[in-house]
């Protein structure tokens, strides 16, 4: 359960992380890191409610920065939802959107401090994990798919602490020492990180073993996805987390967040989404991809100022589907 660059494990790429971590360490990167230092301790010193006002201060500021990006998080909400991109309502939904794409970090910064009060389960609150548990206790294989709603950040980092140990995938940045940073803090509760490049070996492995990984799979996957319906237009999205549960017979859950306070994070299961054996491996894939989207749609309807709509996500690229399934599973939830 990563941060924004997270969309697909890919096959291995020509750099990996093992390959920044051998590059050499710039003065550009160590300045980069005494800042990066230097912010995250002014945060820990801030009381939480005036770090996450700071964050939305910061985040204010951006959205006046990039208006471009501020108009096209207007244009993509609205287009998704129906709305008019200049309504009150699209403009507050968006103003919203900064605010907490800033607070979403900040928020998951002070987790030590937030951790004094309450538990973990009262931080992470699921309505039911009936089915996680299950899962847990027959060494069942489970692939959690999820989306940059909510808290992601927390959610990933919390997830041991709910007994689910969970292997998530991302990329690495380009600063070694930026990318130690991130990793000490998203892997300090026991979550365990898989760089992006050559992922699919240690993955196959945790599968193997009956665990779980998590991925992020709502962004746009360019020439290498497959277009999927996604609210109003097709987006080019990566199919392998289906594809995976399908070929080590893992549970594929959607799991969504949403922050209902400062110190409080609301999560929830959806029924997981059954491979179908009969249906050829390409096609059952697009239609469990499918079926995610539609249950993120609904997730994202019910608290839109919560999504990464920064992202531009209906760019053009991507395979086309066969077109019957596009009939063929047109009414399916």
């Amino acid at each position: 359960m990563r941060a924004p660059a997270d969309e697909r494990v890919e096959q291995p790429e020509p750099a990996t992380a093992n390959d920044a971590a051998s590059a050499p360490i710039t003065v550009r990167h160590r300045v980069q890191h005494l800042l990066l230092r230097a912010l995250v301790g002014f945060l820990e010193l801030l009381p939480l409610k005036l770090a996450l006002a700071f964050a939305s201060g910061c985040g204010t500021l951006l959205r006046w920065i990039l208006r471009d990006r501020a108009q096209l998080v207007r244009e993509q909400m609205a287009a998704a939802l129906g709305r008019d991109a200049e309504s009150d309502e699209v403009k507050a939904d968006a103003r919203a959107c900064f605010r907490h794409f800033l607070r979403v970090p900040v928020q998951f910064l002070k987790l030590p401090a937030i951790l004094k009060k309450k538990t973990p389960q009262q931080v992470l609150v699921f309505e039911d994990r009936r089915v996680v548990d299950d899962a847990v206790a027959a060494k069942r294989p489970m692939i959690f798919v999820t989306a940059h709603l909510g808290n992601w950040e927390i959610m990933g980092g919390l997830a041991p602490k709910l007994g689910v140990p969970i292997a998530s995938v991302g990329r690495p940045v380009e600063n070694v020492l930026l990318e130690r940073e991130i990793r000490r803090l998203r892997e300090r509760y026991g979550q365990r990180m898989i760089d992006k490049g050559g992922a699919g070996l240690p993955l196959a492995r945790v599968l193997k073993q009956g665990g779980a990984v998590a991925l992020l799979i709502d962004q746009n996957a360019g020439r290498r996805g497959v277009r999927v319906p996604f609210f109003h237009a097709d987006a080019s999205t990566f199919t392998l987390a289906a594809e995976l549960a399908r070929r080590f017979d893992a549970l594929f859950i959607p799991v969504f967040t949403r922050v209902v306070g400062p110190t409080e994070v609301r999560g929830w299961f959806e029924p997981p989404i059954a491979p179908d054996p009969s249906l050829p491996p390409d096609e059952d894939a697009w239609r469990m991809t499918l079926l995610f989207h539609r249950k993120l749609e609904d997730a994202i309807r019910a608290a839109p100022g919560q999504y990464f709509w920064l992202h531009r996500r209906w760019k053009p690229g991507g395979r086309e589907p066969d077109p019957a399934w596009r009939e063929k599973y047109a009414r399916t939830r």
